[in-house]
């Protein structure tokens, strides 16, 4: 979810024992960076997480980093809800969520 256009290096690690990565951003201009990075690796998917379709139990693993906490409050449940749905059960589901409004940003 919110792929963006994978600017650090550690990043592309988290795919590489995959045999592709399905990359989700609002932006076309982040997905084409994404592009840029993974090639072929890549599939590309421009529009919200929220409206776009993958049937259920379809990813070997999902990843949100830094994206949740964007959200509307009562929209971050549905969307935790929904990587669990479309992940294949017992498979990793890693939400990093770190607000802009804790103190260790502040510091």
């Amino acid at each position: 979810m919110a792929s963006g256009p994978i600017v650090f290096d550690e990043y592309l690690e988290y795919s590489k024992n995959f045999e592709k990565r399905h990359c989700v951003d609002l932006s076309e201009v982040a997905l084409e960076g994404a592009r840029a990075r993974i090639g072929d690796h890549g599939v590309y998917h421009c529009g919200s997480f929220f409206d776009l379709e993958f049937d259920d139990d379809f990813f070997d693993c999902a990843l949100s980093l830094h994206t949740i906490y964007h959200m509307d409050a009562g929209r971050q449940e549905i969307a935790v809800r929904k990587l669990l749905r479309v992940t294949k059960p017992g498979h990793p589901v890693i939400v990093v969520y770190t607000s802009p409004r804790t103190l260790l940003a502040k510091l």
